[in-house]
């Protein structure tokens, strides 16, 4: 991990499924590890005394970070996920096996933040104004390489996966 400093929110940010190599395909071996090893960095930043964590939901690292989250939290731990959406839409036209596991973990997390419509850059901002530590899994698509780029300018702890 790049920085040891300890923090109190992290927030993730990723590529979709257009973005990755492997598309939709989440059996694919490189998305298996991709979530294997969210889940090692979230365990080992749960270790540190991170116990928040930050969401917008989006398809692809986003979600499985989410997910992760929520698995960590069935079995115990002692952490809370605040979901921001970046838009009161942003599952409409997604299939629908994909849009039944946003709308489950929006009713599992801890704290739902939502803005207006016009808004369209409210979660971006939420988890920029919130986030001691970004974790990054790539490649990143234009809204989540914006983000990174302005924690990086913000001097946020990040690690990149």
């Amino acid at each position: 991990m790049e920085n040891q400093n300890q923090c109190r929110t992290c927030a993730f940010i990723g590529g979709t499924p257009d973005e990755q190599p492997w598309g939709y395909d989440e059996e694919y071996f490189d998305c298996v590890m991709a979530k294997t090893r969210i889940a090692m960095i979230l365990l080992e930043v749960i270790r540190r005394g991170c116990h928040t964590f930050i969401s917008s939901l989006e398809q692809g690292t986003e979600m499985w970070a989410a997910e992760a989250c929520m698995a960590i939290r069935d079995y115990g731990g002692d952490i809370e996920l605040v979901c921001v959406p970046t838009s009161e839409s942003q599952a409409d036209r997604w299939h629908p096996e994909r849009r039944e596991r946003y709308f489950r973990l929006l009713q599992k997390c801890s704290e739902v933040i939502n803005f207006d419509e016009e808004d369209n850059n409210g979660a971006d901002e939420y988890i920029l104004n919130n986030a001691d530590l970004i974790i990054k899994q790539g490649p990143l698509g234009k809204r989540a390489d914006s983000i990174f780029h302005r924690a990086v300018e913000l001097k946020k702890q990040i690690i990149e996966i």
